[in-house]
């Protein structure tokens, strides 16, 4: 009786196991996650902003989660090529480079964050749009989970998209309070 009812446990737990494994393979993984915010600033003066890697310290909404991230900046800090890594406390290790820029239009960048389950590459992008107020700015991040990911998440309270989302207000956000007094208004730029 004992061993077979040890047997049966060890069928019961295959089940699980092999159910489990089946459904984090049907979760859909790939991800997007943008905001958008008008900026009353030129797209030329955003654009700048946001190419320079340098500059994102000014802005950046993660600084506030964890102050003491560490980066680490080579020779090429803006345009196509440009990167820079970070280490920290809490966020994970990381490197973004550029890798596609359309001047005032559109900037693409490739990000790796190392998590305990590996290294998880998204792509970054923002795109530029001139409007009556300003500029559009939309700032995304898109990308695929591995199985080892969507695991992970099944297990917590929220999904990565809801971890992600609040990081992009607030980017754009604190990058219009860095712009705020560096640059004209639509309505002064059209009088001279």
């Amino acid at each position: 009786d004992f061993c077979l009812s040890r047997g049966l446990g060890d069928v019961y737990k295959r089940q699980v196991i092999i159910g489990a494994s089946i459904y984090v393979a049907t979760i859909d993984g790939d991800f997007k996650v943008e905001d958008s915010k008008v900026i009353n600033a030129p797209a030329s003066v955003i654009y700048n902003e946001i190419n320079d890697l340098k500059t994102w310290e000014d802005w950046g909404p993660w600084k506030v989660d964890d102050p003491n991230i560490v980066k680490s900046y080579p020779e090429k800090t803006v345009g196509v090529g440009a990167s820079y890594s970070w280490t920290g406390d809490t966020a994970p290790d990381g490197r973004i480079e550029t890798i596609d820029a359309i001047p005032n239009k559109s900037i693409t960048q490739t990000m790796v964050m190392e998590t305990p389950l590996g290294p998880s590459e998204s792509t970054v992008y923002w795109t530029f749009e001139e409007v009556q107020e300003g500029t559009k700015v939309t700032w995304g991040m898109k990308g695929s989970q591995s199985f080892q990911d969507k695991a992970y998440w099944a297990t917590q309270d929220g999904s990565y998209t809801q971890m992600l989302k609040p990081m992009f207000p607030k980017g754009l956000e604190n990058i219009n309070t860095c712009l705020l007094y560096t640059s004209p208004s639509p309505r002064d730029r059209q009088k001279s």
